[in-house]
């Protein structure tokens, strides 16, 4: 009786102490990643999750006329495909030549034929290409006369903004590090671009969730220097992870990602971004939600919660229909519980004259969407596909 007494008060003990370490792991996981039962149950519906269809879902009928044709929808088709964890894409401007970075630092060119070449490498956690609108050489390197002006790439991996140059055969090179030591942690440099100003812009991440490691001064920020990187400053503040950023019209458009706790209600965001504003990480998002908003800009348009709105486009082209036009398509990446019904889309924002801009899902059935791009030879809509290693074209469809 004494021996079955004691098996049974060390079973207790054993599930007590199990029930514990299951508690203390939750606790951990919120803590980090926000693991609350909307996450676990969305972690368990991506293990039954089958592999999708990309498919375009807007509303065909939305715009029936362009230009005297009659809109009858989209089609979309592999363009390219064998990229490992791809991250960006840019248009080389001298040749239209489409460039794709990857995370492991490797950046290719996608030529017209339909090949790849491999143009750079050696850099960590490539998250950002982008090319200079027009080369434009330091006063004590001016070049030859009568030598074409070359654009450089300009790469933003971990910490680090970087300039290559054009080589003959087509590859970029002689690395010229202009920044280092940039915050990086759970998040890092996005992108690097030179803006209308010519002033070069740089996207940061934070280095926590909610500023739980402290904040430094130059994360979760938009950062402003010259063209060589002199003078670096913060141009804006309060953008957990910017990492979608590009100029239309003189403005300056970011897509942040909202933070992971508390684990419901904080959206993602895309922001008109001006200097010296505050766009309220860590203690305000969306509109006016959160601890304190006092003094913070608003968004312009709110994202599905948990989604990691990455890279965006402005349609500026005239292939799709004049009701796109101006409109702006974001991917969004998905989320870390891996939930099937949280991202994994393209979604179009439709700018309105007052309160926040319209938002619509335009295509579904990705892996892990990050960047898209209006393509400049013909307008159709370029989506880089993390999960699948794949560029999508998306093209309108009359008769």
């Amino acid at each position: 009786m004494e021996h079955l007494s004691y098996t049974t008060i060390m079973k207790t003990r054993l599930f007590i102490i199990l029930l514990l370490l299951l508690a203390a792991a939750w606790a951990v996981a919120y803590w980090f990643v926000g693991a609350d039962a909307k996450f676990l149950w969305g972690l368990i519906k991506s293990g039954f999750e089958k592999p999708g269809k990309v498919q375009v879902v807007a509303n065909v009928n939305s715009s029936p006329e362009s230009s005297g044709r009659r809109f009858i929808g989209f089609q979309q088709t592999v363009v390219s495909s064998g990229f490992t964890k791809p991250t960006r894409m840019d248009f080389e401007p001298n040749t239209n030549d489409l460039f794709v970075s990857e995370l492991g630092g490797k950046i290719w060119r996608l030529k017209s034929d339909g090949t790849k070449q491999e143009v750079a490498s050696g850099f960590s956690q490539l998250l950002g290409i982008s090319f200079e609108p027009t080369y434009v050489a330091p006063p004590n390197l001016a070049p030859n006369v009568g030598a074409p002006l070359l654009p450089r790439l300009i790469v933003a991996s971990r910490s680090t903004v970087s300039y290559l140059t054009n080589r003959e055969d087509g590859t970029y090179g002689d690395r010229q590090d202009i920044l280092l030591g940039l915050p990086a942690g759970r998040h890092q440099t996005d992108l690097a671009l030179i803006g209308p100003d010519r002033r070069l812009y740089v996207a940061t991440g934070s280095r926590s969730d909610r500023g739980e490691t402290g904040i430094t001064s130059f994360e979760a920020s938009i950062l402003v220097a010259d063209a060589e990187g002199e003078g670096l400053r913060v141009f804006a503040k309060g953008l957990r992870n910017p990492f979608g950023m590009t100029f239309h019209n003189g403005k300056l458009y970011v897509s942040d990602n909202g933070q992971d706790v508390p684990a419901n209600g904080v959206p993602d965001e895309l922001n008109i971004v001006e200097e010296g504003k505050d766009y309220g990480w860590v203690g305000c998002w969306g509109v006016n939600q959160g601890s304190d908003c006092t003094g913070t800009e608003p968004p312009v348009a709110l994202l599905q919660e948990h989604s990691s709105a990455n890279g965006f486009a402005v349609y500026d082209a005239e292939q799709f229909p004049e009701d796109y036009r101006g409109n702006f398509f974001i991917a969004l990446w998905g989320a870390n519980s891996r939930d099937p019904d949280i991202g994994k889309k393209v979604v179009r924002v439709i700018p309105q004259d007052s309160g926040l801009w319209k938002t619509e899902d335009f295509a579904t059935g990705f892996g892990n969407p990050i960047d898209v791009k209006v393509d400049p030879t013909d307008g159709s809509l370029l989506v880089l596909d993390f999960g699948t290693g794949q560029v999508i074209q998306v093209s309108a469809r009359y008769e």
